[in-house]
């Protein structure tokens, strides 16, 4: 089990409830991981570190409570998670004076790989922007019947992004995991009078 969800049930719930969701979670855990070793490597890594523990405990909340309840443990618990750790991360790196070159650099390089189909807008010193055709997160979700799930990780983009630096504006009109059909990025170095450079 994730360390930041296994922190959140024990936080949450009284010892006994909270002994029974982590054991069975990290059940349906290896169950899950046991049913796609067909995937590539890239592909169950993602599923093995982020969506396959969102899904397992989501599962076994519901034996506990309506699914409502269980969506609303989920959203509280992966928000506060984002807010608490990368968004945290990434208003430090936005303090350097190359942020806007780095944070393009970096994701350039996270969006390789067979987990995200991707078509490039534009990408250059001034502005990078792209659209997700497909993702791994949006398909895995729709496939297990917890489509709501991808949302909140949809939702992990905008807490980490939006006014994250004096240097850069994001900017997403649309998302997957809100039932659109892509997700749009839109990445833009911020002049000294803070106005968007396009």
């Amino acid at each position: 089990m994730v360390k930041y969800m296994e922190n959140y049930i024990i936080n949450n719930f009284d010892e006994k409830i909270a002994k029974f969701i982590c054991e069975n979670t990290d059940d349906q855990l290896t169950k899950l991981k046991e049913n796609c070793m067909e995937e590539s490597k890239n592909r169950r890594g993602n599923l093995f570190k982020s969506i396959f523990p969102a899904i397992a405990l989501y599962r076994v909340l519901q034996i506990q409570m309506s699914r409502e309840e269980a969506f609303e443990h989920m959203k509280k618990m992966i928000s506060d998670n984002t807010k608490k750790n990368s968004r945290k991360v990434y208003e430090r790196m936005g303090k350097l004076p190359f942020f806007f070159s780095l944070f393009r650099k970096m994701f350039t390089m996270g969006l390789k790989g067979d987990s995200w189909d991707v078509e490039w807008v534009e990408n250059n010193k001034s502005n990078f922007e792209y659209n997700i055709k497909g993702c791994l997160w949006n398909d895995a979700f729709k496939r297990y019947d917890c489509h709501e799930l991808c949302a909140l990780f949809c939702n992990n983009d905008e807490i980490n992004f939006t006014n994250v630096s004096p240097k850069m504006h994001f900017e997403r009109k649309y998302a997957l995991g809100y039932g659109d059909h892509m997700c749009d990025f839109h990445f833009y170095a911020m002049k000294k009078n803070k106005t968007a450079s396009k």
